[in-house]
Formats: C-alpha cells, structure tokens, sequence
C-alpha cells in the first residue's frame, strides 16, 4: 500500500512549523515528525543508527512496556542503553528477539543497505514492525558519508523480498514543498519561512486536486512495516 502524508494546516500544526523551523530543523525533519505522532512503538525495540539523540523520539508515542536499546557504529556514550557494533555487517545478535526495530535516516548512509534490512527482519519476532524512514529530494549530507537515493517503488520491492508487509507513504510530497526545502535554509526569518511554508503547502494541494500523479515529487519515504511469519 502506497499513500500520501498531507501536511494539515491549523493551529496546532502551523505552531509546530514555526517551532522546529527555529530549531533549525529541515523541512523534510519537521513534517516527519508530525506525521510520527501517529506512530506507537512498544515492546523490545532496537534503534538502529540514531544514537538515541534524534528528534522522532519528542514525537513518537512509547507504550508504558516499551524499551528501547540504540545501536551505532561510530559512537560509545555512558548510556548503558548505546551498543556499538558495525551495521555495515552482519549483526551480532540473536534471532527473532525483538519486536520494533527503528531505522530513521541510516540507509543512505550505509553501502550494504540490502543486507541490513534482511538483518532486521532476521532480529525482529514474527509480525514484529519495522519502522523505517529514508530521505528522496533531500540535500547530500556526510554522516559520514552520504551514498544513496532510494525510489519508493524500489524500497518496497527490497522489503517486499524480505518478507515484509509494507504500509509506505511519502512524505513532503508536491514539488512546492520540495521547492520549499531547498529554498529554506536560504530564507533568514523564522516567520518568513512559516508563511512560505503555509503558502507552499496550499499550492500543493491545488495542484494535486488538477494533476492527481503523486509519486513524481516527494521528500521522504515511511515504511511501516511487519515481519511475515
């Protein structure tokens, strides 16, 4: 399944774009974010990449039972709760222990990107989630290093094979918003940038409601996603 986030214009969410634009947060970033509100995690979950600093986790709801391990390559920190280990590699953990695993904003950091997804199917209990976001018309950035783009049709595909039900949408969708991230950090004021923003958004909407092809313009990819017994 294949859907759409539309941004909604409120109060509620307008104050959230002025607020994580003077954070300094991307566009790309502060529609996730939004939309992870209606996200709920629980149980034995991995994060994969995140090191446990990323802004999902002001957003995402945590049920009362859920407890979260981070795990990276690149970093050790005192939290007891950061395991460094290679995810380049295969991952040196058991079978079928977990039952969320998250992976936000790593596969296009990482050169066998195939091979983690197997690995997180290979972790996850059966009809344990996955969630997992990647970036599209977004900047190059190093974390270390920047290396791939991944089309929605493909990253279903590459989920689909390992064993996944996939519930994809793509986020930031319409090539004004698209416009909008790339002309944002070019933009001084916070509330420039949240009236161009609105502004952005509405002619989106207009264009989609005369040309309904959604999958040409997109920011981002979310994949909700289960383990298929």
């Amino acid at each position: 399944m294949i859907n759409q986030y539309l941004y909604p214009i409120n109060f509620k969410s307008i104050i959230h774009v002025y607020k994580e634009l003077s954070k300094g947060r991307s566009i790309l970033r502060l529609i996730h974010n939004f939309f992870l509100k209606n996200i709920i995690i629980n149980a034995k979950t991995l994060d994969i990449g995140s090191k446990g600093y990323y802004s999902a986790y002001e957003f995402l709801k945590k049920d009362s039972n859920c407890d979260v391990v981070f795990l990276d390559n690149y970093y050790t920190d005192s939290n007891k709760n950061l395991i460094k280990m290679n995810i380049e590699e295969k991952l040196l953990i058991e079978n079928n222990i977990y039952d969320t695993v998250i992976l936000f904003n790593v596969i296009e950091h990482i050169e066998n990107y195939k091979q983690l997804i197997a690995e997180t199917n290979r972790i996850l209990k059966n009809n344990g989630k996955l969630e997992l976001f990647v970036p599209f018309l977004f900047r190059y950035h190093e974390d270390p290093k920047d290396y791939v783009r991944l089309t929605h049709h493909y990253l279903y595909k590459i989920l689909e094979r390992n064993n996944f039900k996939i519930e994809l949408t793509l986020i930031g969708a319409g090539p004004f918003t698209v416009c909008m991230e790339i002309i944002s950090k070019y933009l001084f004021f916070t509330v420039i940038k949240t009236i161009f923003f609105i502004a952005f958004t509405y002619l989106d909407r207009l264009i989609f409601i005369i040309k309904k092809n959604i999958f040409v313009h997109y920011l981002g990819i979310h994949c909700s996603c289960s383990k298929i017994k």
